[in-house]
């Protein structure tokens, strides 16, 4: 082989031998770089997580009987007695939940022959008893139906969106064949939609006038 050709091979497997060696030298130092980037990771979520000496509770998903200071089948004994036993209009707040929905399931279920619909929220959402301080979060949430209907028909209006939320939960005595109802308080008025917020925002409604002519009638008689 002509020397020419000689000093070109070699030259050839050098180049080679170098890139060899640089590939090799990457990969270690890729390899040794990967726990430090997943320890500064883990670092950075430690030090984002807030710490609450008091603990919270996560369980099941967060219903509103669980808000009470008694186990789920004693809370009809409890608010027959701390609720109904006081009359009609008795109203108490029980608790506080808030949350980020970011989706509604409708779930039906059947009961004494009846088909009960009922709304499953999914998102992150917390619960604070009034009556035991108890704290609970979890992915999922049975709110009242009337409200967690309007969640839900947010959801729909704004596919993509999450509806956030800030409800103090309560119990009224009621009075009726069902003696209580729970009740939500929103302590967050969010912004509908641009036309619904331009039919609010056209009038005010007029004071009620309705007793003006009984009680006249009533002098003239």
């Amino acid at each position: 082989m002509p020397k020419s050709d000689t000093n070109m091979v070699d030259h050839a497997r050098k180049v080679l031998a170098e890139q060899q060696r640089q590939a090799e030298t990457q990969a270690d130092n890729a390899s040794a770089e990967a726990p430090a980037e997943a320890a500064e990771a883990e670092s950075d979520a430690i030090n984002a997580a807030l710490t609450d000496e008091a603990g919270i509770r996560v369980d099941q998903a967060l219903v509103m009987p669980a808000l009470l200071p008694v186990p789920r089948a004693d809370a009809v004994d409890w608010i027959m007695r701390n609720v109904v036993g006081h009359g009609r209009g008795t109203h108490i707040c029980v608790g506080r939940v808030v949350g980020r929905a970011i989706r509604a399931e409708w779930r039906e279920t059947e009961w004494q022959g009846k088909i009960l619909k009922s709304v499953l929220l999914t998102g992150e959402f917390r619960m604070q008893s009034t009556v035991s301080d108890l704290v609970r979060e979890n992915a999922e949430l049975w709110l009242p139906i009337g409200y967690a209907k309007a969640i839900a028909a947010k959801l729909d209006l704004e596919p993509g969106t999450a509806a956030v939320f800030d409800v103090d939960i309560g119990l009224e005595a009621t009075g009726r064949t069902i003696p209580y109802a729970w009740t939500v308080v929103s302590h967050m008025r969010q912004r509908s939609s641009d036309a619904l917020e331009r039919l609010w925002e056209r009038r005010k409604p007029a004071p009620g006038l309705l007793a003006a002519p009984a009680v006249q009638a009533s002098s003239a008689a």
